[in-house]
């Protein structure tokens, strides 16, 4: 059986680690994780596709001796025969971004390797829950944005 989406090509669009010295830290791995998400359906075949996978390592309190802003970009292709939007949706942003943090994940431990802290791995995730909750953020951010009230500017004249 072949995999439903296929990896054609990737690059890192940003990849910043930075490596935090201090009397006050610990090695220890207190950080926080964030994800974000883009795909982007070629016009001229749907069965490709770019996804753009944004991962971020803050410290919590200074704890950590890391920081990390990065973002891969992968070019796919999915199995035509996927016609459901749902399920091509599914595969594109589960399945991508699995790919992509792997191959991020990969290239973050070889760099890191050679800092004074020592090799760090981003940690595993479950990429359906952290897909899930990063659209459940967009849509509440979006429910908020539509309850605010527009406010009006007048221009002056002079």
């Amino acid at each position: 059986m072949s995999s439903p989406i296929e990896l054609r090509e990737f690059f890192l669009e940003r990849l910043n680690i930075e490596f935090m010295e201090g009397e006050n830290q610990s090695p220890g791995k207190v950080f926080s994780l964030s994800l974000s998400f883009n795909v982007a359906t070629s016009k001229e075949n749907e069965n490709l596709f770019k996804l753009t996978l944004g991962v971020q390592i803050k410290p919590d309190e200074q704890a950590s001796m890391i920081q990390i802003d990065s973002k891969i970009v992968g070019f796919f292709s999915i199995d035509p025969a996927i016609n459901e939007p749902k399920k091509r949706q599914f595969y594109m942003f589960v399945n991508g971004s699995t790919v992509l943090y792997g191959i991020l994940r990969g290239q973050i431990s070889m760099i890191t390797a050679s800092f004074p802290s020592g090799k760090f791995n981003l940690p595993a995730v479950v990429m359906q829950e952290e897909v899930e909750n990063f659209f459940a953020k967009q849509q509440k951010h979006a429910k908020k944005a539509k309850a605010l009230p527009a406010k009006r500017c007048k221009a002056k004249r002079e």
